[in-house]
């Protein structure tokens, strides 16, 4: 992750930028041992770009100008390959392949949580907004304020959801396993605050959470927590879904 590095390190990595097959370089680091640039040797960089991604560094104009055209800009998948991944992930391991046994319900609720993941994503980019309840009957834009800068929703989290629905059987409603395997290990309160109030507005603890919020004086989240009002059993319809 090219932005991730020291100033010092790029450094290096910009003179190795500019040799040539038939080189000789030396790196100090692999006991100044030389070696001989080959045809075909490059470098792949990546990089988190953005504000919101914290302990990055500013990259030197000259590093920028030696990636040149090479540097291309991915996004979080679209929506419609969202669901495709994810269901895919669901269907391992399913003892009928290429299927997966599941309510009705919990797939509804498997793409309502697709759909709500990229919109999270795209919020969390800083390409979406929404405006969540200010705790005094008004509203802030989590863009304007900046409310989502070191919680990014990762494939990973996408599928620590998916890893509790299936490792639990599917017993609980799927917003259940949305927000007790990613909502609230989130340490940052006030971000936990908001990716609750983003799947809200998907669709998600409409009727069985009851919000415990505290703000300081200057109305930071500094404490939250949505807890259980009702028990809601769930039906036993499965379906086969192909």
């Amino acid at each position: 992750e090219a932005n991730a590095m020291p100033p010092d390190v790029l450094i290096k990595i910009n003179h190795l930028m500019t040799r040539r097959p038939g080189d000789e370089v030396i790196v100090q680091e692999d006991s100044g041992k030389k070696i001989t640039i080959k045809q075909g040797f490059c470098f792949i960089f990546t990089g988190n770009i953005g504000e919101q991604f914290q302990g990055r560094y500013r990259l030197e104009q000259s590093f920028v100008n030696r990636i040149g055209d090479a540097m291309i800009e991915y996004n979080y998948l679209p929506e419609d390959e969202l669901k495709e991944v994810m269901i895919a992930y669901l269907m391992e391991g399913a003892k009928a392949k290429g299927s997966v046994v599941m309510s009705e319900e919990d797939m509804g609720e498997l793409l309502s949580f697709a759909k709500a993941s990229s919109f999270a994503q795209k919020v969390f980019a800083g390409k979406e907004d929404i405006l969540i309840p200010d705790g005094s009957g008004g509203t802030l834009s989590v863009r304007d304020h900046k409310l989502l800068k070191n919680t990014p929703l990762s494939m990973r989290n996408i599928f620590n959801v998916i890893d509790a629905y299936k490792k639990d059987g599917a017993n609980l409603f799927f917003e259940q396993y949305i927000y007790d395997s990613f909502i609230k290990p989130i340490q940052d309160k006030g971000e936990r605050y908001v990716y609750f109030q983003i799947f809200k507005a998907n669709g998600f603890f409409i009727q069985s959470r009851n919000e415990e919020l505290v703000r300081d004086s200057n109305g930071k989240v500094i404490e939250f927590e949505a807890n259980d009002i009702d028990d809601v059993i769930k039906g036993d319809k499965s379906h086969v879904f192909t």
